[in-house]
């Protein structure tokens, strides 16, 4: 016997107007899902599934940027965008949702940041970027790492294909260069394979279960570290003028290439 509900649930979307007066200038949009579970089957005697990592952290971090960078002396060039998807958990409908019908064309989209999880393990040496390597944003992404004392660090879990499984793919699927932004592993005052020993207990013991709360172990120092790279990373390709693109052989340069041809069109 199969039950279907329809159920309508909403993105979640801010602006920080840009100064640029033509508006031609365009946008970069941060994103993270603020979706999860809900109410499921019950795990030691609990049945709400919280998402405090995944993604209830994002979304704080999310948070943060845009309060930062709203409270900055001046408006960046570009316009930014903040935007919370829904129904990630069920496919990443609201990213294609927002792909179908965004406000600002995807042809004026510079670029997707994503946070699919803060850092609440503790400083870190390094950041993961997912996607990072498959268009021209890795230079911006590595002037912002080193102005934050930061090294481009290695996914400990390059082969599950996370990126493709992240917020911003419908978006790159369309055309807009995106990167997702994750936690590094080498931990400050940590032994060399303890980030990566946390990672992987929280996704075996945590990840997408009830257990998946606010716990007092949770060290902050990371996530507001993660957030300042953030804020400076979007910060600085909204001052930017030029729009990055997808490397040759990446699956999603002929989408962007169209997309370039309509900008070169207007």
């Amino acid at each position: 016997r199969t039950r279907v509900r329809r159920l309508q649930s909403p993105n979640v979307l801010a602006t920080l107007e840009g100064a640029a007066p033509d508006g031609r200038s365009g946008a970069v949009i941060v994103t993270a899902h603020y979706d999860h579970y809900g109410l499921g089957a019950k795990v030691a005697g609990d049945s709400i599934y919280n998402g405090a990592v995944d993604n209830a952290s994002g979304v704080a971090t999310l948070l943060a940027v845009a309060h930062g960078l709203a409270r900055a002396p001046a408006r960046p060039r570009r316009s930014v965008l903040f935007l919370a998807t829904t129904a990630h958990e069920a496919g990443m409908h609201g990213a294609a949702t927002y792909a179908a019908a965004p406000p600002i064309p995807l042809a004026r989209t510079a670029a997707v940041i994503d946070v699919e999880q803060a850092n609440l393990w503790g400083a870190t040496r390094d950041v993961v970027l997912l996607g990072a390597s498959l268009s021209t944003l890795g230079d911006a992404l590595t002037a912002a790492a080193t102005a934050a004392g930061l090294s481009i660090g290695q996914d400990p879990d390059g082969s599950a294909g996370r990126f493709f499984r992240s917020s911003p793919f419908p978006l790159a699927q369309a055309g807009v260069p995106a990167v997702s932004v994750r936690s590094g592993v080498e931990y400050v005052d940590q032994p060399p394979d303890w980030g990566t020993d946390q990672h992987q207990r929280y996704y075996a013991e945590r990840y997408h279960q009830p257990a998946d709360q606010v716990r007092a172990e949770f060290d902050y120092t990371g996530a507001l570290q993660q957030a300042r790279f953030l804020g400076r990373l979007a910060w600085n390709l909204a001052q930017d003028s030029t729009y990055a693109s997808w490397l040759p052989g990446s699956e999603f340069r002929a989408a962007g290439q169209r997309l370039r041809g309509q900008r070169q069109n207007r």
